[in-house]
């Protein structure tokens, strides 16, 4: 993750990301990818005023992002505001989607 913030991620790291997140939606997810996301987007919206201010492009960036943090549902909502916080401190909102979206090849 700080590699991605940073701008210095390759593809190489968001696939390994993408095995951990494939584990993480099997085993605390059962399977739904769609269930986890919205979760992971409903607590990082109740986490912050701001995100009512990115657009849709940015929020999926940061959903994807957050999600490779791979939160259990008990920690969820802390994570959420851990993961806000950091957000900040690495740019801003912003930012650090435009960063993921380039990575993605966005």
């Amino acid at each position: 993750m700080n590699r991605i913030l940073q701008g210095k991620a390759t593809r190489g790291d968001a696939e390994d990301a993408g095995v951990n997140f494939r584990q993480w939606i099997a085993g605390e997810w059962a399977g739904s990818e769609h269930l986890a996301i919205a979760y992971c987007l409903n607590e990082l919206a109740a986490a912050s005023a701001e995100w009512a201010t990115l657009t849709e492009d940015e929020a999926s960036a940061h959903v994807w992002l957050f999600s490779f943090l791979c939160p259990t549902r008990a920690s969820l909502s802390s994570e959420a505001g851990s993961y806000i916080d950091f957000v900040r401190r690495s740019g801003g909102f912003q930012r650090v989607a435009l960063r993921v979206r380039a990575l993605r090849g966005d």
